[in-house]
């Protein structure tokens, strides 16, 4: 394993916090429901990278700063995606307790805790990477969400987002959630479908980037992770009890090909987030899973973003928002 710091990545600019004197701020201690000792801070470094140490090899994607500044700038997409709402669910107002699945940087978790200051927020990760300073009414907690969730009391809204390939099962995520919501509560889902599309045929069938795709695909298949759950999502939730499943769908261009100037806008946050994050994805899967050399990889991912950044290829990322109630 290589513990250097030359990252396959691009430089990152670390985001500027600025914190109001007046607002409800706590410093928060991260908890886990498992473990108390400092092991989960042991990450595994694997050629520049940093992964968890909770459950080691279990979720393929770094957690490092570089990945963490990564996913700030998703959150940022999510927000011009759903116009800087946080869910699509009928929540109302009287929303009071709220797990977010998969918290990561915890950023959606920290801005709905700043939105419904009454209720209190629970962000649940393998990774101990959140910040120090959050709401009062925010929390963190250090758990794998494939095992039994023991959770005292039941929620109001579960939210998970960009979770593909990181679940052992899908069905069974889908029954603890409906099982751990109070009645009238919602669960929503917000992922990323694989494969990436096209719409006019400017994706060539035996692209690199369809050749990823598929890689992709096939690694979570070895590793009995569905990266395809998307398509059998509503399904799966109404056949665990759910009712009023609402599925809409969105589309995150590859780069700034669209006309349509909402759509160009999404391109050009998302080539950013390719950027990074490509790489990010990539990393483990390919070295762990397929047996790729590092040099490998680094030649693949640079024909894989000149494929990504051709203005001439009008490919998306169809990107999926899944919501439904328990009775």
């Amino acid at each position: 394993m290589n513990n250097s710091q030359d990252q396959l990545g691009s430089p990152h600019v670390s985001p500027q916090v600025n914190f109001d004197a007046d607002s409800a701020f706590s410093s928060s201690d991260i908890s886990t429901t498992r473990t108390a000792d400092s092991s989960i801070f042991r990450y595994r470094h694997e050629n520049g990278r940093s992964y968890h140490a909770y459950k080691d090899g279990k979720y393929m994607f770094p957690n490092d700063e570089l990945e963490t500044n990564r996913s700030q700038l998703e959150h940022q997409l999510w927000l011009l995606t759903l116009g800087d709402q946080l869910a699509l669910s009928p929540i109302g107002d009287q929303v009071h307790r709220v797990l977010d699945v998969g918290t990561g940087g915890g950023h959606w978790a920290i801005d709905f805790a700043d939105l419904y200051p009454a209720a209190e927020v629970i962000g649940v990760d393998l990774s101990p990477v959140q910040p120090a300073f959050v709401p009062a009414n925010c929390k963190f907690e250090i758990d794998d969400v494939d095992e039994d969730w023991t959770y005292g009391h039941k929620f109001s809204f579960i939210h998970t987002r960009m979770m593909n390939q990181a679940l052992e099962s899908w069905p069974r995520f889908f029954q603890q959630s409906f099982d751990n919501l109070e009645s009238g509560g919602h669960l929503e889902l917000q992922e990323c479908h694989i494969p990436c599309r096209s719409d006019d045929g400017t994706l060539p069938q035996f692209s690199v980037l369809n050749r990823w795709c598929s890689m992709m695909l096939e690694c979570g298949r070895r590793l009995d992770r569905d990266g395809s759950v998307v398509p059998h999502a509503r399904a799966l939730m109404e056949k665990a009890g759910f009712v009023d499943v609402v599925e809409t769908e969105y589309k995150w261009p590859t780069n700034r090909w669209p006309e349509d100037q909402h759509l160009k806008e999404l391109g050009q946050w998302n080539e950013a987030n390719q950027e990074l994050g490509l790489e990010a994805a990539s990393l483990a899967f390919f070295t762990r899973v397929l047996g790729w050399s590092v040099e490998q990889l680094k030649g693949f991912l640079v024909e894989l973003m000149a494929c990504v950044n051709d203005r001439n290829i009008h490919a998306y990322w169809p990107i999926h928002v899944i919501h439904g109630r328990k009775p």
